[in-house]
This record gives structure tokens, sequence and C-alpha cells, in this order.
């Protein structure tokens, strides 16, 4: 589903990739504790609407706007509970996004993990998918910004300390948050749904928020990343004609 022309091969030099729900898929099992917790605190919200309104934000911005809108008064001691769950079921239940990893590894650009999560985390996810050793420690946390996406501080400092311009790079991301922080910098957005519960309605809040192309999936991803020529060709497909 392309919306827009893709940026010329040969000009991206490196890739922005956001970390939960686009590399990693932590936010299914997240959700499914979110929601729960939530309905426990008599908020009751939908997949679609906890989609399209929270995910991608900063913890602290989503309990503002949980009792903006619900009228409650959830504070810290929610997510400290929530995430004393989620520490239990991550080396369980968490699982790269499929075919995530093997893109990576088969880039043939720089990369970076931008994420509104902590270094501490993205460095956590790296390792538990196994492709902490790709990005040459280029993390960068919601930590060292004042500002978390959707305002672009993060994608910024990461052109800077990659002395990188704009047109340069690719953003991948897949939430609403992270693609108005992608294109508030200046940058080509692909908007990504290998994780998302329904493509098709996400698919719309990605356009909506500024996506200049979706991708369905990992594969999807990777056919666009060849005609950018920045991608080596699928190791397993290579594998398998070999063999015939």
């Amino acid at each position: 589903m392309i919306q827009a022309q893709l940026p010329p091969p040969t000009v991206i030099q490196h890739i922005l990739f956001d970390n939960d729900g686009t590399l990693i898929d932590t936010e299914s099992v997240f959700l499914k504790l979110m929601l729960r917790n939530l309905s426990e605190a008599g908020i009751h919200i939908a997949v679609e609407e906890y989609a399209q309104l929270y995910v991608g934000l900063r913890d602290e911005d989503i309990l503002n706007l949980l009792n903006e809108r619900h009228g409650t008064r959830l504070d810290r001691s929610f997510y400290e509970s929530l995430y004393h769950e989620m520490r239990t079921l991550f080396d369980q239940e968490v699982e790269a996004v499929s075919g995530m990893p093997d893109l990576v590894r088969d880039l043939t650009c720089g990369a970076s993990i931008v994420s509104n999560g902590s270094t501490k985390h993205i460095l956590r996810c790296a390792r538990r998918i196994g492709i902490d050793g790709c990005f040459n420690h280029r993390f960068f946390g919601v930590e060292l910004v004042q500002r978390p996406k959707p305002a672009p501080d993060l994608y910024l400092l990461a052109l800077e300390t990659l002395g990188l311009k704009p047109y340069e790079t690719v953003v991948v991301e897949d939430s609403p948050t992270g693609v108005r922080a992608g294109k508030a910098a200046g940058i080509f957005t692909i908007g990504f749904l290998g994780a998302a519960h329904d493509r098709e309605q996400h698919g719309r809040h990605l356009l909506s928020a500024g996506a200049d192309i979706l991708a369905d999936d990992a594969t999807a991803l990777r056919n666009i990343f060849a005609t950018l020529q920045i991608i080596e060709p699928d190791r397993s497909l290579v594998n398998s004609n070999t063999a015939q």
C-alpha cells in the first residue's frame, strides 16, 4: 500500500527503527495486562481505542490522558504493579515481530533504535531477540530528551548524533505517535503493521498521522528496502533456491 514515492535508491544511509511493536512484540503482552488492569480499575477500553490513542505515549502521558478522559485518579503505583507483572512475563511470552531480526541482520546500511522507552529497555529487548549486536550501541531512549514522541526531539537527536540529514534516513514506526515524530523531524516515515491486531484500521490511523507508506509485515518492509538498495536478499529464499 504505497502512498508516496520512495526516496531515490543509494540516497538512504541509515534506518531509524522504533522498538516496541516494530522490532519486538512487547505490546501484545503488555496490552492484555493493561486492558485487564484498567478494567479492574473501572476503565473499559477496546483494543482499537487503546491502539489509536495511547500506544507510543510515555507512561505519565497515558496516565494523564486516562484520568482526563475517564475522571479517574490513577497514579504511578498503577504502572509499578503493571511492570512487575510484565517483568515476570517478558522472558516467557515476549517474542520478536515475525521476520524482523533477519531483516535487521540483512541490512547493508546503518541502523539505530529510537524509542519512547528507556535506553535500558531498548537494550534488553534487543538482547531478547538477538539483534543487540546489529546497532553498534546506537540506542536513543526517552531519557535523552526533554520531549518524547510525538515531538521530533528523539529523531532530531539521532540525526545530530549520527551526522545525517533527514533525507538520508528512513523511520519505521508502528504507532501514530511515532509516525508524527518522524514526520515532524522531516524524515520519510514507514507505517509498520507487522504486530497490528487490525491492520486495515490501524493502517488508516498511521496514514492519518502522516505515514508516507505502509508495510503490512516484514516481507513488505524488506521489499521496500530492496527497492532502496539497502538490504541483502532474504537468506532463507537464497538457501531454498540453492537447495533446488
